[in-house]
């Protein structure tokens, strides 16, 4: 039988537990706990954490930038898989390029989480009631199964930071999921899906 080798070059050398991440929003998981090594669960994976520069199909071959000068390493490979991930287009809705903040790495979810504390900050020391009701409004675009929980985790949060907020009303926070869908977790049934409204 031939042997198999396999070659893994990320940028990363952890694997995120994309499941648990809306949780480091409300301080249930540090960011440390949905953090898996790849070495760790890829036992006998040769591993190269680092980023492609050129790939050049025909020799199948990559070419692995390593940070320094003349520091690159050229992978070859009988089968060359491309897998590199996805992008959000926040581009299809008016307003979201703008003021949305995306939710798809740790660091993005430490910077939401930054945000809202940012917000009561903000909103402890307004005296307009137009601007305290704007700044205490939050709006998740996707009411699918990661924007509730994304939602609930964001409100979990709020309310609980409200006892250093005495001079906050937990009737002036509003967490809201939208969806371009006729009602939130279209994945769920019906019933399921109104018990969580």
């Amino acid at each position: 039988a031939d042997e198999l080798d396999i070659t893994l070059v990320s940028r990363e050398n952890v694997e995120v537990w994309h499941g648990l991440m809306p949780q480091i929003v409300s301080g249930v998981l540090q960011a440390q706990h949905v953090l898996i090594p790849l070495r760790e669960i890829l036992p006998g994976v040769t591993i190269y954490t680092r980023e492609i520069e050129a790939i050049d199909l025909s020799r199948r071959r990559a070419v692995l930038g390593g940070g320094g000068e003349g520091d690159q390493v050229e992978v070859e490979a009988d089968y060359l898989v491309i897998a590199l991930g996805s992008v959000t287009d926040l581009s299809r809705f008016p307003g979201l390029t703008e003021h949305a903040l995306q939710t798809k790495t740790i660091g993005d979810f430490i910077h939401l989480r930054n945000h809202l504390i940012e917000m009561l900050e903000k909103a402890s020391v307004t005296t307009d009631p137009a601007e305290r009701q704007r700044l205490l409004t939050f709006v998740v675009a996707g009411a699918g199964y990661a924007g509730v929980e994304i939602a609930s985790e964001a409100n979990e949060f709020l309310r609980a930071s409200l006892r250093a907020y005495p001079m906050l009303s937990p009737a002036e926070v509003r967490v809201i999921a939208v969806d371009i869908l006729s009602r939130i977790l279209p994945t769920f049934n019906d019933r399921l899906a109104q018990r969580v409204v």
